[in-house]
């Protein structure tokens, strides 16, 4: 990590993750399940320009984002009928 080779993920449920940085990696974001902890990365991303704008409004050159999103997976919606309920209250601590 301090080599810059690989980059910490931390989503709140106590365990770390490791990915490529740099050109190694395509750029991309995380969904995780709030209920197994699954992570999926998400390819798309629509925030770019807004990234852009906000660099250029601050007088920032190079600027990154990254997005995580969090909800119940289809697996875990399909084993538990109070799924529904637990969407505003998530497990483990995570925050929105």
């Amino acid at each position: 990590e301090r080599m810059r080779l690989v980059q910490k993920f931390d989503f709140g449920d106590g365990v770390a993750r490791f990915e490529l940085v740099g050109e190694q990696r395509d750029h991309h974001h995380h969904l995780v399940c709030t209920e197994c902890g699954r992570v999926l990365e998400v390819d798309e991303c629509f925030v770019e320009e807004l990234e852009r704008s906000i660099a250029r409004r601050h007088g920032f050159h190079a600027i990154r984002h990254k997005l995580e999103f969090f909800g119940i997976c289809p697996d875990c919606q399909g084993k538990s009928p109070s799924a529904e309920n637990k969407k505003a209250a998530p497990k483990r601590g995570l925050q929105d």
